[in-house]
Parts: C-alpha cells; structure tokens; sequence
C-alpha cells in the first residue's frame, strides 16, 4: 500500500515538473520542495494561472511578495463561508503559512472551488498582512478578479487580487468580511 502511495507522489511531483519546465520565464525564483506536497500544490497552481492570464506575470515581478492559495472552498445558503490555506512567499523566499476565512450575509446561494493569489507591493502592507490586523470588507469586484474575465486592475491599496474558479456555481449578492491568518516557517 505504502508503494502505491509513493508511486503517485512521484508522478504528482513529475507532473508538476514538466509543467513548470515547459513554461518559458517562470513567475518567481522561488522553487517548491518537491517532497511537500503542499508546495508542489501552490507551484503547480501558479503554473496554471500564468498559462490562463500570462499577464500576471507583471505582478510577480513587481510585487515585494505574495500568497498563494491553491484551493479555496466557498459553501452559501443565505449565510456563505470561505476557507483556505496557502503559502506566503517574500522575495523568492518560502517564509510562512497563510489561511483565510470568510462569511458573507445577503442573496447568496451555492459552493464553489477556486485558487487565488495575494499579491504584496511593499513590506509594509506585506507586515500588515502578518501582523493578522489584515482583511478584506466586502466582495469588492474591483478586489477579487477573475482570470479570464477582466483587464488587469493594478494594485489596489498595495495590493492585488486574482482567483482561478476551479468548478462550482456560485450566485452572490452579499455582505462579506475576509480575514487572514499568517504562521511563520517553523512555527507550531
């Protein structure tokens, strides 16, 4: 059993590999651990998102540092909730783990998957985003992008939104609140 399970780390970390190999100018210096599953997860989504909007590839040679959640979960009835966990990189350096937690109230029904990354334009809003007094009021469509669907807004307040809708449906008219937590490497 332990084999089977070796075997399929081995073709995710060779998968994730190749794509990152045929992709011309990666975004960051930064290179995932190929046995942390979690990094391999964030590199292989910030594949996809270059190969889907190229033009984010500007960001990431401006930005002082960002964060990367692979998967993000949005479930809604009436009252909607977000959950996430990611990875922050500062300066091509691997430097802490990030999670987000959302709840939004209004007309807003379904679930949904996405990906989404956090970029950062100075230290200082990046320290902000540490320090966990960081967070986002409201569902501001000028703040969260979708790739594919939009031009490229700039930074907003130092900082810029993407998210990569992976499959779900999602109709909202709500209320939201978006609140960050951040662990440094090495922390427990």
């Amino acid at each position: 059993m332990k084999f089977g399970g070796d075997r399929a780390k081995a073709a995710g970390t060779l998968v994730v590999i190749l794509l990152i190999a045929g992709m011309p100018e990666m975004a960051a210096s930064w290179e995932a651990d190929a046995t942390d599953q979690r990094q391999v997860k964030a590199a292989a989504e910030i594949t996809q998102m270059l190969a889907a909007k190229p033009e984010l590839q500007s960001y990431f040679d401006e930005a002082y540092a960002y964060a990367i959640f692979p998967s993000v979960l949005r479930v809604a009835a009436g009252f909607g909730a977000v959950y996430g966990r990611g990875l922050v990189i500062e300066q091509d350096r691997l430097v802490g783990q990030t999670s987000q937690i959302q709840g939004n109230l209004g007309f807003t029904f379904g679930g949904q998957m996405h990906s989404q990354i956090i970029f950062f334009r100075g230290a200082e809003i990046l320290q902000e985003f540490k320090s966990g007094r960081f967070e986002f009021q409201g569902r501001a469509s000028g703040v969260l992008i979708a790739i594919g669907a939009s031009k490229d807004p700039g930074f907003k307040s130092q900082v810029a939104i993407f998210s990569r809708t992976r499959g779900g449906l999602m109709i909202e008219l709500a209320a939201a609140v978006a609140k960050y937590g951040y662990k440094p490497v090495g922390a427990e």
